[in-house]
This record gives structure tokens, C-alpha cells and sequence, in this order.
């Protein structure tokens, strides 16, 4: 999954996002869905701190540096 600079994060697989989505620890981060392979997070810390938040929650999601 990456995690664009606009709080967005991108998946391939819908599956995997439904999954992310979901997760009790990941449900107070996300702003709602855009579509069935992006989601907005809130944009209450910087990327690299929510980046970092997720990876403790063990998801695996890369900064889209473009």
C-alpha cells in the first residue's frame, strides 16, 4: 500500500484495503473510502508519523514520494 502526500492510501488489491479498513486500531484513522482501492486518512500528524503508526499496528504502507 502506499500513502500519498494528499493522506490517501492506495491499494492494487480491494481485498487488502477492505481488510486495513477495518482493523480496530486503524478504524479512528481513516476519513472515509474514495474508492474500492483508495481511502483517506485524517490528517492529524505527518506522514511519516502516521506511516509509522500504521507499521505499529502492523500494516506495511510506503510513503508515495512522488
Amino acid at each position: 500500500m502506499q500513502l500519498g502526500s494528499d493522506y490517501v492510501v492506495r491499494a492494487e488489491d480491494p481485498e487488502l484495503l477492505k481488510r486495513f479498513q477495518a482493523d480496530p486500531g486503524v478504524k479512528p484513522l481513516v476519513g472515509g473510502a474514495l474508492t474500492e482501492r483508495a481511502l483517506r486518512m485524517k490528517p492529524g500528524s505527518t506522514l511519516r508519523r502516521l506511516q509509522s503508526l500504521l507499521r505499529d499496528l502492523g500494516w506495511l504502507v510506503e510513503l508515495d514520494e512522488a
